[in-house]
């Protein structure tokens, strides 16, 4: 994250949250008899970080989905060089086979 000072750490408060926030979304679950498959975030630190913490809260077996698309900025010193692609907004039924 030194590299990046745009793109910081989440704080030890953020990362116990992290982790509530992905027991509450098991129970949740658990409550409706459905499993959370896939976690969708942003390239940035600490939205990987926060998924991160709730797939480990979730029990390890959601699949991480890492989408420049979702980033706020595109500019080369926070997402590197790489561009989103054209048309990079997709309906949820593109994503259904995730």
């Amino acid at each position: 994250a030194d590299g990046f000072p745009f793109d910081p750490p989440l704080s030890s408060v953020g990362s116990a949250q992290s982790l509530r926030m992905g027991l509450q979304a098991k129970t949740y679950a658990e409550e409706r008899g459905i499993d959370f498959t896939v976690v969708f975030c942003s390239p940035y630190y600490r939205c990987v970080q926060t998924a991160v913490g709730m797939i480990t809260s979730l029990g390890g077996k959601a699949l991480l989905v890492v989408d420049p698309a979702l980033g706020e900025v595109y500019g080369p010193d926070i997402m590197g060089t790489v561009e989103p692609l054209d048309g990079s907004l997709r309906p949820i039924e593109a994503t259904l086979e995730l």
